[in-house]
């Protein structure tokens, strides 16, 4: 429930602060977690190197109210 308030207070934010998308890169196991928080997938799964790991993900956004 941590990532859920910290999700719907980083959306109030952005609401007061007038942006009106949020984008991200979510890993694979963070996938559905967004999903339901409202964004919604905007491209094909990318890999990023990490201390010699690859690390996919999809990227994501979410429009503001």
């Amino acid at each position: 429930r941590v990532g859920q308030r910290m999700m719907n207070l980083l959306s109030e934010y952005c609401d007061f602060a007038a942006i009106d998308k949020m984008t991200l890169v979510s890993s694979i196991t963070a996938f559905n977690f967004y999903k339901k928080m409202g964004f919604i997938q905007d491209g094909e799964m990318s890999g990023v190197s990490m201390n010699g790991v690859t690390v996919r993900g999809y990227p994501m956004t979410k429009f503001i109210n």
